[in-house]
Parts: C-alpha cells; structure tokens; sequence
C-alpha cells in the first residue's frame, strides 16, 4: 500500500499532526480519475487504498475528493477513512 508523507516543518510549525490514516477510494464512475495531491490514480470501477501522513494532507484529499464529485455531478468517488497511528 503506498504512503503519502504529507507533513513537513512548515505544516508542524502550523499545528498539523502527523495522524496515519488508510484511505480507501472507490471509484463508482466509467472514467478515470487521479487525486492531485498525491498524484494518485483512481482507474474507472476500482478500488485503491493508500496511507496518508497528516491532517492538512487529508484534509486536502478529502477536499479535492468533494470537488471531482462536485464536477462529476454525483459521487463519483467515495473515500473512507481509518485512523491507523494517533501520534499526538
């Protein structure tokens, strides 16, 4: 499953905690479709999993995620969430 590290010393700085969570994407549409942030692809009719690194980087996930369904006109993807390390 790959990982994405998003925390650094300007999102520290700033309050972000380095929570990991499992993400999982499903994709319910006939088209293809990648996560900007972590360049991620989401192929038609599939499912992917992936780990995340801190709470700005889910948060940008999690938006990115509710404006491809936004433009797709239904939800398109799902994303569900598990919180695997709680490093606070």
């Amino acid at each position: 499953m790959p990982t994405f590290d998003g925390t650094n010393p300007i999102t520290d700085i700033l309050g972000d905690d380095p929570i990991e969570r499992e993400l999982t994407f499903e994709n319910q549409s006939v088209q293809n479709f990648i996560e900007p942030l972590t360049n991620t692809a989401i192929p038609a009719g599939q499912t992917v999993e992936m780990t995340v690194i801190g709470d700005a980087a889910f948060d940008t996930i999690e938006s990115n995620i509710a404006q491809i369904n936004a433009l797709a006109g239904f939800e398109a993807i799902t994303l569900t969430s598990v919180v695997v390390d709680d490093q606070k």
